[in-house]
């Protein structure tokens, strides 16, 4: 297999040629060549594609290489080729996503992903064990995949190499990021890279706090910290060659110039939004690892805003929890389960959550659709063990979120590893948007039941009852 260098310096060298000179000397080639050729991701990757050890003659000390692009950019394809690239100088990676599913479906089987992009003569074997599921090589090389739900499913393994997917979006990214530094010990230079959307993380903060440009390299950056990292940064239009107009002349005339559009499309680390209840800060000062959260709350909710007439497109189902009594009690967002789903789906969904943390309690709102809440309820659940609270809000959004605020202000709460969408929601929603973010909604009448007033009717009507 050619190297991505050779693959580059053949290419340079036809590239410098006249047309019919370059044509003759494709010609000369045997079919093998050619084939070789095409299976080289060296031959169709743009030079920020390719990873420092194929880019630079002595690389500086590394342990990372972070891709940090907007969306079609191509990491994916990135991270498949560094992976089908690293099977050759270690025996043992790692692959790990934000869900098992994510690892799953888009780094290994996905249009961009190892199975996809490796050779046909080298395409590993894909092992789908419910315990360790891993792709396997002809030459040994084992790549086992993980979830970044599971941290501690990476303690105990050793692994020369990573391709961490989506790294800011993951559910507990120091967790995870822990255990898999920690089996970083294969081989002279265990290494890996992280391929994600950039997201004002303190993760990601840390990284590129020191980065300073590499001479010579357009858009890669350095910075010692951490056992050096290498950083390469850019923008959806780069992959231009490869994206039909038509999507790229859509999403330039819906968000050019929005934030969404800058930190999506042109990859940019944003700081807080102007005007948002929360900050990252705020929520960062009370987060928990997921090692470090309680082993038992004294209460548990399931919080769900459905979809309505003014809604999101999405309904907003949050568990939460609480430890303490009175004022001293502490709020924790255990799981956002939120999503754009059919009441049948979101009912079973409500149900699932309730069972699996046995909760106290289900709260709602009326206002577009308590009613419905119950029916949906009552009609998912196979016995007559759930409780549903509703409400039906007679202050503004803001009223009734302030006090939550104060919660993180006083440092009362902790979110239990990291909820991507929902810290989004909370650390960019203005009131002048006139968007009603559901999940922020679900989030609120939880932290409302659990730790600010212990009842919901001092926000409007509630009404209790079992559902069987």
């Amino acid at each position: 297999m050619l190297t991505a260098r050779e693959t580059r310096s053949l290419r340079s060298s036809l590239a410098a040629l006249p047309p019919d000179e370059r044509e003759g000397r494709l010609a000369t080639l045997t079919r093998e060549e050619l084939e070789l050729l095409a299976a080289s991701w060296g031959w169709w990757a743009r030079d920020d594609q390719l990873e420092p050890l194929d880019r630079i003659e002595a690389p500086r000390p590394f342990g990372a290489w972070y891709v940090l692009s907007g969306r079609g950019w191509g990491k994916t394809r990135t991270g498949a080729a560094a992976t089908i690239a690293a099977k050759d100088r270690t025996p043992y990676l790692a692959l790990i996503g934000r869900t098992a599913a994510d690892a799953t479906e888009v780094m290994v089987e996905g249009p961009a992903g190892i199975l996809e992009h490796s050779p046909p003569w080298d395409r590993p074997r894909f092992v789908q064990s419910a315990l360790r599921p891993r792709l396997e090589w002809k030459n040994g090389a084992k790549a086992f995949l993980y979830s970044s739900k599971n941290p501690e499913s990476l303690r105990g393994p050793q692994h020369g190499f990573y391709w961490a997917d989506e790294l800011a979006a993951w559910y507990y990214l120091d967790d995870t990021f822990d255990m898999l530094q920690f089996g970083l010990r294969v081989g002279a230079h265990p290494w890996g890279v992280v391929t994600t959307t950039p997201k004002p993380l303190p993760h990601l903060r840390a990284v590129l706090q020191r980065a300073e440009p590499v001479e010579g390299f357009p858009r890669l950056l350095y910075t010692p910290d951490n056992g050096g990292a290498y950083v390469t940064k850019g923008h959806t239009a780069d992959n231009a060659a490869n994206l039909p107009a038509k999507f790229l002349a859509d999403l330039d005339a819906k968000y050019a110039g929005t934030r969404l559009g800058r930190q999506e499309l042109e990859g940019e680390l944003l700081d807080d939004v102007e005007g948002a209840l929360w900050t990252r800060a705020l929520i960062e000062r009370g987060r928990v690892r997921k090692a470090d959260a309680p082993k038992s709350y004294d209460r548990i909710v399931v919080a769900v805003d459905p979809l309505g007439s003014k809604g999101s497109g999405t309904a907003g189902i949050i568990v939460a929890g609480v430890v303490g009594k009175g004022r001293a009690r502490d709020f924790y967002p255990l799981e956002d389960l939120s999503g754009s789903y059919s009441p049948a789906e979101w009912g079973r969904i409500v149900i699932a959550a309730h069972d699996r943390w046995s909760a106290d309690l289900i709260v709602a709102e009326r206002n577009f659709g308590g009613d419905m809440v119950e029916h949906v309820i009552r009609t998912a659940a196979e016995s007559d063990a759930y409780r549903v609270k509703v409400t039906t809000s007679t202050r503004g959004k803001v009223l009734r979120a302030e006090p939550v605020v104060a919660l993180y202000e006083q440092g009362r709460a902790h979110h239990v590893g990291g909820f991507a969408e929902l810290e989004d929601e909370m650390t960019t929603w203005v009131v002048e948007s006139g968007l009603s973010p559901n999940r922020i909604d679900a989030l609120v009448f939880a932290a409302l039941e659990l730790a600010v007033l212990g009842r919901v009717s001092s926000v409007g009507q509630t009404q209790g009852s079992a559902v069987g």
